[in-house]
């Protein structure tokens, strides 16, 4: 009789636990909660493009942290494009040579 209590509570916590996750995925998971730590709405960490090229363009401001998978990824952008002297993309807002540094938190 134990064992078939045990395993009823048991399995209402799986459903009860797939439900909590279900609930926070379909209002926004971790990518709302990351853009309110880096800054911007959850649209424009959402539906950010994947920087995925081995070029990048310099010449005008097309890139920002949310387009990063990894503070690594846009510390390449950063200094291939210039680093401080040629910060178009203000990848590094506070000046101190480190790209997109809310970005170390999840990496």
């Amino acid at each position: 009789m134990k064992k078939v209590v045990i395993l009823v509570i048991v399995g209402m916590l799986i459903i009860l636990s797939l439900f909590f996750v279900i609930v926070f995925m379909q209002r926004g998971g971790f990518s709302s909660m990351t853009s309110e730590i880096i800054g911007g709405s959850e649209d424009s960490f959402e539906n950010a493009e994947p920087i995925v090229s081995l070029s990048y363009q310099c010449d005008k401001n097309v890139y920002d942290c949310y387009n990063f998978a990894s503070q690594h990824d846009a510390q390449k952008v950063f200094e291939s494009c210039g680093d401080l002297s040629n910060d178009v993309h203000s990848l590094d807002r506070d000046g101190d040579g480190i790209a997109c540094e809310a970005l170390l938190k999840y990496n």
